[in-house]
């Protein structure tokens, strides 16, 4: 993956109890920016608990949270939303 003019590697999976989508799933992706030598994670996991209509909860590593990292962010929640189909 190009992100702007540096290369990024994408992994992603998913738990294999719960290999879901958006409406039942636990999902995971890293990212990771071989210029800066750093990781950054999201992880998706459904919650049944939301109100009908609504999914899961989508978190980010601390360091992708950084404002300095708004880029590694929203490409890795680009990634995620792409893989969840929304």
């Amino acid at each position: 993956m190009t992100l702007g003019d540096e290369q990024v590697v994408e992994f992603s999976g998913c738990a294999p109890h719960d290999c879901g989508g958006v409406s039942d799933g636990d999902f995971g992706m890293v990212l990771y920016a071989s210029r800066e030598r750093h990781a950054f994670f999201a992880h998706y996991m459904y919650d049944d608990h939301k109100p009908q209509g609504t999914f899961g909860s989508l978190d980010f590593s601390d360091n992708a949270m950084e404002a300095s990292n708004e880029k590694y962010k929203s490409a890795l929640e680009r990634a995620m939303r792409k893989k969840l189909g929304l």
